[in-house]
Order: structure tokens, then sequence, then C-alpha cells
């Protein structure tokens, strides 16, 4: 039951944070609607890349413990991004191949 409380709350939090990323780099940042799918298309593609590697690790170091960094390292993006002054395109998708830990923790 725990487990299933900690994936739900996860998941929560993702749909609290994700579904705003647009809205703010249009409106906040500068961003045109045409650019907006490089930055999803960054942070998935660096997403299936970097999976199998943090799988390894969890297999490695235990599942617990990787999960607990990746959590902790993923505040830094994510707070970087919601706050972000405007910015160039290149920054952008620098903070967002950055977060690519957050989309693994959940």
């Amino acid at each position: 039951m725990s487990a299933l409380l900690l994936t739900s709350t996860i998941m929560l939090g993702h749909f609290s944070i994700i579904p705003f990323i647009s809205p703010y780099l249009v409106a906040n940042v500068g961003f045109g609607e045409k650019q907006l799918y490089l930055i999803y298309a960054v942070g998935g593609a660096l997403t299936i890349f970097s999976a199998p590697l943090v799988g390894k690790l969890a297999d490695q170091r235990g599942k617990l413990p990787v999960f607990i960094v990746l959590a902790a390292l993923s505040l830094i993006p994510i707070y970087l991004i919601t706050t972000m002054p405007p910015s160039s395109l290149t920054m952008c998708c620098l903070w967002q191949g950055c977060s690519l830990f957050s989309p693994m923790v959940a």
C-alpha cells in the first residue's frame, strides 16, 4: 500500500507541474509556441537514453538510495525552469536536459 501511495504522490506532483511548463515558457520566458516541442523532445530523448543507466544503477546500489538522490536532484532543474527569466532556447533546453531524471523518478 505504501508503494501505491508513493507512486500516486509522485504522479500528482508531475501532473501539478508539467501542464504549466508550456504556458509559463510562452508567457514569461518569451518562447514561441512553435519552439515548445523542442523542450519536450530534448527531455524525452534524454530520458530514453538515460533510463536504462538509472535502472542499472538502481540494481547495483538499491532502489531507495537511487530514488532519494534523484528525487532530491530533480528539485534543482524544476526550480530553475519555474523561475527562469527570459532566456534563450538553448538555455531552456539545457535546464530541461538537466531535469531528465525528474520523469524517471515517477
